[in-house]
């Protein structure tokens, strides 16, 4: 997630988590242990949960839900 926020990748902060969420979808990051892929909302569900527990600001300026 610092990595994102700082914008080191290639997914500026500005696009929002459910690009990111694309992003490491595409890039084949988030595996089962089936080795199946995980769902883009299933990633962004997730990153959400992580940047609310973190305190992230959103780099957006719009509120989280």
């Amino acid at each position: 997630m610092e990595l994102y926020i700082t914008n080191c990748l290639d997914v500026s902060p500005e696009n929002g988590l459910t690009t990111l969420a694309r992003f490491l979808y595409k890039n084949e990051k988030f595996l089962k242990n089936n080795g199946k892929q995980i769902a883009v909302n299933t990633i962004r569900q997730e990153l959400t949960d992580i940047a609310k527990e973190c305190d992230f600001k959103n780099p957006r300026g719009k509120k989280r839900k």
